[in-house]
């Protein structure tokens, strides 16, 4: 009775790692699917961002110059 038991338990033991060993490796395949699909658009979006940013710098460097008076 008690060897069946541990064997039980081995088994579910076995069967509970290899479970969620199986369900990891699903989910990281599918994350890595979605990341790749989103990809794309981010990259539109640091396009923007960086004239945006530029636009922003040239701002503040007109304002950063000093007034030009005439003598």
């Amino acid at each position: 009775m008690k060897k069946t038991r541990r064997w039980l338990a081995m088994l579910l033991a076995v069967v509970l790692v290899s479970s969620n060993v199986i369900y990891q490796l699903g989910t990281n395949m599918s994350a890595s699917e979605s990341d790749s699909t989103t990809e794309a658009p981010q990259q539109d979006d640091s396009a923007e961002e960086k004239a945006q940013q530029e636009a922003a710098s040239n701002a503040h460097k007109k304002t950063q110059e000093k007034p030009k008076f005439r003598r």
